[in-house]
């Protein structure tokens, strides 16, 4: 039998195993809202002239190719100014800009690198003096801005397929809970999953990521007891340090494919994700970046102790107790605590650390992974492709109790 007849019948029973439970069906791939700014003023340039239009589809400006646009909102007014500072339109009290692009033109938001968007653009009022730009576009070609953003499209195919299946369960699981806004369903960055649409990649780059997505289209992971199956957020991160972690533990809800286990892969990954070198941030610092994320802290005063309070089976850091100057404490999640302390210049990449007093400083050191830990863990799923697994077997390793299932 020829090597194409091979992979013709193997995509047959492939199909054929996705497709023998549908507990969960869609008629066709639902568009999914995805927040790409927010804030009070923004600068947008395009590859070619775009237009703001406003609810009842009027003419409020327009920017010719490589112009700047700024749009800012105070009072609840919108205000369009040219690159050079023209106001082109104010007093505009629509909820709604629509940002009209031309097809293929790229688009540059903010400070960010030009991207090919596709979908609808729209700018929304969320508070008097803060908007957000929300990019509306079909589930499937959402993920090809965020299979490519996630993860190298040169790691193996099976790889980059385990990626696109997780990266579509969550993406429908977010679209259907509502977890964040009723406006959109998930935000561009780690929030949610990092959306950056293919800009200046090379060809085959692009054919890899469009293969990846098109041969798993529809396919999702769900959990549940057997044909009444769901949907879950199919949690992955970078580089799980050895063990993957707990839905529980990190995010407070449990689902059958997401507890913690022992990964035996992403160690021989030879990346610098498996360990990080030790991090020392001053003291004061750590108390003025918790008290910038959470407020809620300031009645302790400045942070004099902190000192884990919880760790996994493995060892991994769950919760640190706080204690302020004035003696009151407050318990916070490992996750929370990182994600407020950890800077550019220290960054704190994961909760598994040995946390040290070293005087005017906290000293994290021994730290093993990259992210949450919870689910998929990337670096892992490249070496398992890497050493022959196919995409199902690698998806049944990170989800166990999860089951394949073809959405639409």
């Amino acid at each position: 039998m020829s090597r194409c007849c091979l992979w013709l019948v193997a995509a047959v029973l492939t199909l054929l195993m996705w497709t023998s439970v549908n507990a969960f069906a869609l008629a066709s791939p639902p568009d999914i809202r995805i927040a790409i700014y927010q804030g009070q003023r923004l600068q947008i340039q395009g590859s070619s002239q775009f237009v703001l239009r406003d609810e009842n589809d009027r003419l409020i400006g327009s920017a010719f190719a490589n112009n700047k646009c700024t749009v800012c909102l105070k009072d609840g007014r919108w205000e369009v100014t040219t690159f050079d500072g023209v106001v082109v339109a104010n007093n505009i009290t629509h909820s709604r800009i629509k940002v009209v692009v031309s097809k293929g033109a790229a688009l540059t938001i903010g400070n960010q690198t030009a991207c090919r968007y596709r979908g609808h653009f729209v700018l929304v009022k969320t508070e008097s003096d803060r908007f957000v730009m929300i990019n509306t576009i079909g589930v499937e070609n959402y993920l090809q801005g965020v299979v490519g953003a996630e993860m190298p499209s040169t790691w193996p195919l099976a790889a980059l397929k385990s990626q696109a299946i997780a990266s579509r369960t969550y993406s429908l699981h977010e679209l259907y809970q509502k977890q964040h806004h009723d406006l959109w369903d998930v935000y561009s960055d780690q929030r949610s999953q990092v959306y950056r649409p293919l800009g200046n990649v090379s060809r085959v780059a692009k054919c890899v990521l469009s293969r990846a997505i098109s041969e798993t289209k529809g396919v999702v992971l769900t959990c549940g007891e057997k044909h009444k199956e769901k949907l879950f957020p199919a949690f992955y991160s970078a580089a799980c340090g050895g063990f993957t972690q707990s839905a529980h533990e990190v995010f407070g809800r449990s689902w059958p494919a997401l507890n913690a286990k022992r990964c035996l892969y992403c160690q021989n990954s030879n990346s610098d994700a498996w360990f990080w070198t030790t991090q020392l941030i001053d003291k004061r610092e750590v108390s003025r970046l918790l008290f910038l994320k959470h407020k809620q802290l300031l009645p302790l005063g400045e942070i004099t102790q902190v000192a884990v309070a919880r760790q996994s089976k493995y060892g991994r850091v769950e919760s640190l107790l706080l204690t302020g100057r004035n003696g009151r404490c407050a318990r916070i999640r490992a996750i929370d605590f990182r994600l407020a302390v950890s800077t550019a210049n220290a960054p704190i990449k994961s909760s598994w650390y040995t946390l040290i007093d070293a005087g005017n400083a906290w000293q994290f050191e021994n730290g093993l992974g990259y992210g949450h830990g919870v689910g998929l863990c990337q670096h892992g799923v490249g070496e398992m492709a890497r050493l022959g697994h196919h995409t199902e077997a690698i998806l049944d390793y990170y989800y166990p109790d999860a089951t394949l299932v073809k959405a639409y």
